[in-house]
């Protein structure tokens, strides 16, 4: 009997031992953990930007940092004003994931869009600034290349519908895209994920139409 009370104690020693040890292990992340977790993904969304399941995993880690970065600096709201960059960083790095990953058709806004070309040092143009009632960005990353829906609008959404084509030497494949920017809002209209070879978008029509929000 006492033998059986005796390891009965010792299992809860060391049960109590390591949930010490997992709690020390949280409590001891930082913003250090945070800005090299952050990095690691950055660079790993860069290099794996062409596979659309790697990059839902990506999301899903980012997310979860994001969770576990807000945690930690509202309770520790003094730290908050030395890691601003890695906050906002954070924040719109996710989103910028999130829309290029087109998870849920997210849109994401011209600000957390620079900030994902900033870090994974992508590039972009206007086609035809101007000349629609939505902007069209080309954005390209290395050798991934897709191209976006900007409403300039910042007080009124737009229904807007795009027949487009994209040329190829091979191919050409005409698309159709109808869907709703918010105010201010950038969307995914296509990318190569899925192209065998270059394809370059010409809009053939577009049409627009404000909604009140």
């Amino acid at each position: 009997m006492q033998i059986k009370t005796r390891n009965k104690y010792l299992t809860l020693i060391l049960l109590a031992i390591c949930i010490s040890t997992l709690v020390s292990i949280t409590e001891g992340r930082g913003p250090n953990n945070f800005s090299k977790d952050f990095d690691a993904y950055v660079e790993q969304f860069e290099d794996q930007i062409g596979d659309q399941v790697k990059c839902k995993e990506i999301l899903a880690g980012l997310r979860t940092l994001d969770k576990e970065v807000s945690k930690y600096f509202t309770a520790n709201p003094k730290e908050a004003e030395g890691n601003k960059r890695l906050i906002a960083d954070l924040a719109g790095f996710k989103s910028y994931v999130s829309c290029m990953t087109n998870a849920n058709a997210t849109l994401m806004d011209m600000q957390e869009f620079k900030i994902g070309c900033r870090l994974i040092g992508g590039s972009f143009n206007y086609l035809q600034k101007g000349e629609y009632c939505i902007e069209v960005l080309k954005h390209r990353v290395g050798k991934h290349l897709c191209y976006l829906a900007f409403n300039t609008d910042y007080n009124r959404g737009k229904n807007y519908e795009i027949n487009y084509i994209l040329d190829a030497p091979s191919l050409n494949k005409k698309g159709k895209l109808s869907s709703i920017a918010l105010p201010g809002k950038i969307d995914l209209i296509t990318n190569n994920r899925n192209w065998t070879d270059e394809r370059f978008l010409r809009i053939s029509d577009m049409d627009c139409q404000s909604i009140k929000w």
